[in-house]
């Protein structure tokens, strides 16, 4: 996965279009590492078996579920 910023710099850059701590190089990084065979969304519905931990990209991109239209909001930016 590229380097992106922490997920709550993220999120809240990306909430008030802050182009200071988001740039498009970490747009497009983002959006190219964007899951594209599950909603987000319903990962958070997943019952993990016991032991069992969401791996490094997807335990990102399920704290950056709020706002829901997240991906939206960036293929817009």
């Amino acid at each position: 996965m590229p380097k992106l910023p922490k997920y709550d710099v993220l999120n809240e850059a990306i909430r008030s279009y802050d182009t200071r701590s988001l740039t498009s190089t970490n747009i497009d990084a983002l959006i190219s590492v964007w899951p594209k065979d599950v909603e987000i969304a319903d990962m958070l519905n997943e019952k993990l078996e016991e032991g069992e931990t969401w791996d490094r990209a997807e335990a990102y991109f399920i704290k950056l579920v709020e706002p829901i239209d997240l991906k939206c909001r960036l293929a817009i930016w």
